[in-house]
């Protein structure tokens, strides 16, 4: 199967990187943090990310940051970089400006202030539809799976699987229960 996004809520990426993030390290993110998800191949070392978001964004607290996988990237070659600014309009233009790297821009998502291990963050669950009408357009399927879980939460993104570039009714939605 191969999955295309055919919707994706604006705010969805930043509920889902901070989400994993705190599944991966199976502990609490630092409050007042951010995190950045960035292409690993970009960057030789996790330490050359700390220095561009530094150049282009501002100085961390205390020169320090944290990479979310053991060596600063996972299977898929993706980086998430845990840092806190110096500075409050810091952390600001990491959520609203971001960072450039070459052609693209990737937005922090904020870590949420936590008690205990209950973090305020979205709870995102993921569901799997299948024997949906495979004849109709993507904008009329976003609005009637939209429409339909909205009683459940928010849809934050859908994912339609193809098998051979083929739409067999088979979908994949995340949805925001809070």
């Amino acid at each position: 199967m191969k999955p295309t996004t055919i919707y994706e809520d604006e705010d969805y990426r930043r509920m889902n990187l901070t989400t994993a993030a705190e599944l991966i390290m199976m502990n609490v993110l630092t409050p007042g943090a951010v995190v950045f998800e960035l292409n690993a191949e970009d960057f030789e070392h996790h330490t050359q990310a700390y220095e561009l978001i530094e150049q282009q964004i501002g100085p961390f607290k205390n020169k320090g940051g944290r990479p979310i996988f053991k060596y600063g990237r996972d299977r898929a070659n993706r980086m998430l970089l845990e840092v806190m600014f110096k500075y409050k309009d810091d952390t600001e233009k990491a959520l609203t400006k971001g960072l450039t790297v070459g052609e693209f821009v990737f937005k922090a998502a904020p870590v949420a202030k936590t008690e205990g291990n209950q973090s305020e963050q979205a709870k995102l669950c993921e569901i799997h539809l299948s024997q949906l009408p495979y004849h109709v357009d993507d904008t009329t399927l976003v609005q009637g799976i939209c429409n339909s879980m909205a009683y459940f939460g928010k849809v934050m993104q859908i994912v339609k699987l193809t098998d051979h570039d083929w739409f067999e009714g088979e979908v994949k939605i995340s949805l925001n229960l809070t």
